[in-house]
């Protein structure tokens, strides 16, 4: 993606298999895909804000 100029935002979740099994990595992970959806679809979203206890480290 990176190579075809496309942008990229990837997070990790160190502590999650393949699935969301902790509440708080599922909020990150959903707000951080609301941004997104609505920076390239059009639309709003609300602020991150804090979210505690998850760990995502977003790159």
């Amino acid at each position: 993606m990176r190579q075809a100029g496309k942008p990229v935002k990837y997070v990790l979740y160190p502590d999650e298999g393949h699935g969301f099994a902790r509440p708080e990595n599922r909020l990150h992970f959903y707000a951080i895909a609301e941004e997104f959806l609505a920076q390239y679809l059009g639309g709003q979203f609300e602020e991150i804000g804090e979210i505690p206890g998850h760990s995502g480290i977003v790159n």
